[in-house]
Formats: C-alpha cells, structure tokens, sequence
C-alpha cells in the first residue's frame, strides 16, 4: 500500500502575521459561498465564518471575505496583468499561503496561480448584463447568484472528481476526493497543524470562531488518517476542517499504485474501476507522448519516463482544442460519458460555451415543456370556434 509522502523539512506553519494578499475581484465578481462549496470543486473546507481552506496545486491556501481580512490590504494588492484600475480598492476577497510543498515547486507566483484558478481575468459584469437583456429572468436569477464564478482547476483533479460525481452527493464526492489526496497525495498538513493554524485565527477572530466551532464539534473527524475501509461511511461524510490537508496526487503517484480493491474498499463501488481505468489510460497516453517527442533517445522505459507521467500534457493540450474536439477526447476515457465531460470541459479546460446536463436538469427541462405543451393544447381547444 503506498504511504502518503510527508512535509520537506522546508515547510513551515504561518504564524498569526501572515500576510493576506487582495484577489482582483469586487464583491460583484466573487461570492465564496457561491462559488467554492456548489459542486464545481471538492477541495474546500469552511474553517470558519467567510474562510475557506483548501488546496490548489502544491500550496494550502486560505481564501477569506471577512472584512477584517481586507480592510488593511485593499490599498496593497500587487499590481498583475490581471488586475484592473480600482481593483485594490474594490477587492471583495483576499487569501493567504499556509503551506507549500517544495518536491512540487509551482513556476508560477502564488497570487498568480489563485488569479488563474478564479479566472480572474474574466469579468463577469458585462455577460450578466447582457443576459438581463437578453432574458428578462435573468435580471431575478442574477442578482440572487451574484459573485458564482467557474473555476480553472487542474484538468486531472477536475476529471477524476467528476468521475466520482456518477449518481453521487457533494458529500459522498468530497469523502471520495479526500480519499484519492489521503492515500496517495502529498502531505502538506498534519492534524496537529491544521489545528495551531486555526487555533491562531480564533484567537484574533474571537466570538465570530467561536460560533461556527461549536457549530461544527458535531461534524468532527477523527485526527488521524482513517483506513481504507472507513475512508467513507455509507453517508458520504465531508473531512473535519481539522482533518490533515493533502494534495491531489499526480499522475506519477497514481499510477500503478491506485487499485480498483483499495477504491472498492474504500466505499467507490462501480466508480473504483473507472478512476483506475482512466489512470491507466491517461498513463499510456503521457508515456506515447513522452515517447514521439524523443525517439531518438534510449527505447527502454525509465525512471525519467515516469517523472514525466506529472505533465499531464495530454488533459492540458485539450485546452487549446476545439470545443467538440475535447468533449470527443474525454468521452474515450473510462466512466466519463456526455456530462462528466462537461463539467470537466467547464470547470477546467477553458470551454465555457459547455453546459452540463445532468437527469435532474434533463427532468426540470421536460417538465416545462411538457408543462408548457400541455398549457398551449389547452389553450387551442378552448378558445371558441370562429
């Protein structure tokens, strides 16, 4: 069974003066509550009122819209192409770097990474209005949802959660990605630490902490990494926020080490052979890539063969792809039909014109037309003959 790979000695716990940096986003462009707990990603945990915590890539990050997060920092926020004129001032959300993994070292700065992640370089005012001009409900709709953002997650974590999602719940989703990051991830968080960091945010934050604590002693998992076979409970139950936080695994780490018997243990059913499957699949895939690219050099499979099983070129090439091209692509790979590949194809590969349609949606669209149809018959028939 592969062991989680622990913290480098480099890592270290932020004390309570970390800093928080601004995202270039108004109040108007992002809601954390609409945006990061609605389905579209698994990996974040509300640790207290308006704070998330999660991970993305090899950093564990908090994201917070309490204002006493960014009353100080507004006026700070470091000039990026993705920033705009007034930005600063505006800036309706701000996060911090907890932890960051060294053997995964990121080329790009933190707060460009968290930019690209909340697409922050679109910007959602002008499509809202004009889809209020377009569809007078929109105007309803709109200002109810303000702030939901589509995220840009990384192709791999996305599809293989949404293989997970198969006639599924967010909680028993969140159990199941959890388990993928527990098993074979990267320690970045030991419970011990999870618990000092919020430790140090309840102590600054006092009775706003204290509330949401007792709210959640109830929900409290235990402190060490569970075994396999009680990964999930048949209720799919979410981590604790004080549980360890680990990074998704990478290609490399999956394959040849997740198991169909590990998955099935662990509370996947029919799912376990799906996410094995598309492992292996997207294994081949790297390697005849890797392969095509240097022929010329030595035909014997080696360690460097593997290490480039972490590019996960052939997910990311799908993002320069056609629309139809990368939904065709992903619906080859196993367990992902019509809708896992569009929600992938949304909420990682950059194709925004894709709308997911699930049985729930398929059966609401059914019943307006038919409710619809049935509303226009009768009308015909009643209306008097001329």
């Amino acid at each position: 069974m592969p062991t989680p790979i622990k913290p480098s000695s480099s890592l270290e716990v932020p004390t309570s003066t970390s800093s928080w940096t601004p995202l270039p986003l108004s109040a108007q462009e992002l809601d954390l509550d609409f945006t990061l707990p609605t389905g579209q990603s698994f990996r974040w945990r509300k640790t207290s009122p308006s704070v998330y915590t999660g991970v993305i890539g090899n950093r564990l990050v908090q994201v917070s819209q309490r204002e006493s997060h960014l009353r100080e920092k507004r006026k700070k926020i470091a000039s990026s192409s993705a920033s705009s004129p007034g930005a600063a001032e505006t800036a309706a959300a701000a996060f911090r770097v907890l932890k960051e993994a060294d053997a995964f070292s990121s080329t790009s700065s933190a707060s460009e990474q968290l930019a690209d992640y909340f697409n922050a370089h679109i910007s959602l005012a002008p499509m809202a209005s004009s889809w209020a001009l377009s569809d007078p409900r929109w105007r309803t709709a709109g200002s109810v949802v303000r702030g939901a953002r589509v995220l840009r997650q990384p192709p791999l974590e996305c599809l293989l959660s949404f293989i997970c999602s198969s006639n599924n719940s967010i909680g028993r989703i969140t159990g199941m990605v959890e388990h993928l990051a527990r098993r074979y991830g990267t320690l970045l968080a030991s419970a011990e630490e999870v618990e000092e960091l919020l430790r140090e945010e309840e102590e600054g934050e006092g009775e706003e902490l204290a509330v949401k604590k007792e709210e959640e002693q109830n929900e409290e998992a235990p402190a060490t990494p569970l075994k396999p076979s009680a990964a999930l409970s048949s209720s799919g139950a979410r981590p604790s926020p004080r549980a360890p936080f680990y990074s998704f695994p990478t290609l490399r780490q999956l394959s040849g080490s997740v198991t169909e018997a590990d998955l099935r243990d662990a509370g996947f059913g029919y799912r376990a052979k799906y996410i094995v499957g598309t492992v292996e699949a997207l294994a081949a895939l790297s390697r005849e890539r890797a392969g095509s690219k240097s022929k010329s050099k030595s035909s014997k499979k080696s360690k460097d063969e593997d290490e480039k099983l972490d590019d996960d070129d052939f997910l990311l090439s799908l993002r320069e792809a056609p629309q139809e091209e990368a939904l065709r692509e992903l619906a080859k790979l196993p367990g992902v039909g019509p809708k896992v590949a569009a929600c992938v194809a949304l909420f990682s590969l950059d194709k925004h014109a894709v709308v997911p349609v699930g049985k729930v949606t398929k059966f609401l669209i059914l019943k307006f037309f038919l409710n619809f149809f049935i509303f226009r018959v009768f009308l015909l028939f009643s209306m008097p003959k001329t």
